[in-house]
């Protein structure tokens, strides 16, 4: 039976949310990206560069709810038992969070380093 818009909204809702609660790292990405639009409203460094910010927080925040998910599917097929391969698929998901996270960086720096150098040497 296909499921309703609404549970799909309310699944993916509860997916986020519980990704908030308990993932530490989430919380971290979070922090930042808080921190970057408050930065970005300080600032004033304009809509296109704000709407990069902003999409810049949400591939971070897609990589690592996909992270998430997948550590969780490897963590229950393989149970107890150590697999190598399992290991490495969940290295791979993290290193896709970090390249994530190092480009919203250099963007983040990108955007803000010029301003606040300005504000610096008034």
């Amino acid at each position: 039976m296909p499921r309703s818009v609404k549970s799909i909204f309310t699944s993916a809702g509860d997916g986020i949310y519980r990704a908030f609660l308990q993932e530490k790292n989430m919380k971290v990405h979070g922090i930042a990206a808080i921190a970057a639009l408050l930065l970005a409203g300080i600032l004033q460094i304009g809509m296109v560069k704000t709407a990069i910010i902003l999409l810049c927080i949400a591939f971070v925040f897609a990589v690592e709810l996909m992270n998430t998910a997948l550590e969780v599917f490897i963590d229950f097929i393989v149970e107890e038992e150590y697999y190598w391969a399992a290991a490495k698929a969940k290295d791979m998901a993290a290193g896709a969070v970090l390249c994530a996270a190092i480009f919203a960086l250099f963007i983040g720096l990108l955007f803000f380093l010029p301003p606040i150098w300005i504000l610096l040497t008034r």
